[in-house]
């Protein structure tokens, strides 16, 4: 399996761990806490300080690289234009060896359950030193969570993203 595959798979699953419900224990049985319209809600995380989580650099700035031009266009995406994301326009921006595995339709769901259960999400800076073509960035989400966005794009069209994944920090 390819590293693309194997990085989307990944990012897969972290987006069913992030759409899980809270689950508690309540005299030995789990119990499911959501909101009035049964909706699963997510804990709020302890508010953790940014100089503390060790990054290379604070920033909410995005580079001007082609990579940056990427992770843009997620932030955005999950910020502001989730209900209007459709399978060509993952199709155009993934690489076709990331659907290989994934189906287009799954990745859309996992880019829409991020959007509409964590949305606004920040950057805050990044784990290491951006690249043109690669950048692991950290994002605050709105329940005050943090996680980290790796992300790479193509050595010959670096205007699609060859590697994606979500991941806890």
């Amino acid at each position: 399996m390819n590293t693309a595959r194997t990085t989307l798979l990944s990012a897969l699953v972290a987006a069913t761990a992030f759409a899980a419900p809270l689950v508690g224990c309540n005299g030995g049985e789990e119990e499911t806490a959501t909101e009035g319209d049964g909706v699963p809600v997510i804990a709020q995380a302890p508010a953790r300080n940014v100089s503390d989580l060790g990054l290379s650099q604070v920033t909410s700035e995005i580079p001007d690289t082609f990579v940056g031009s990427r992770l843009g266009w997620t932030i955005d995406l999950i910020n502001v234009h989730y209900e209007d994301l459709d399978n060509q326009t993952l199709l155009n921006v993934f690489a076709p060896s990331v659907f290989e595995n994934v189906p287009v339709d799954d990745l859309r769901d996992m880019l829409v359950v991020i959007a509409t259960r964590h949305a606004p999400i920040a950057l805050v800076g990044y784990r290491e030193e951006p690249t043109e073509h690669h950048a692991v960035a950290v994002l605050r989400f709105a329940n005050l969570q943090y996680r980290e966005l790796t992300i790479t794009v193509g050595e010959d069209d670096p205007n699609q993203i060859v590697a994606f994944q979500f991941s806890e920090f």
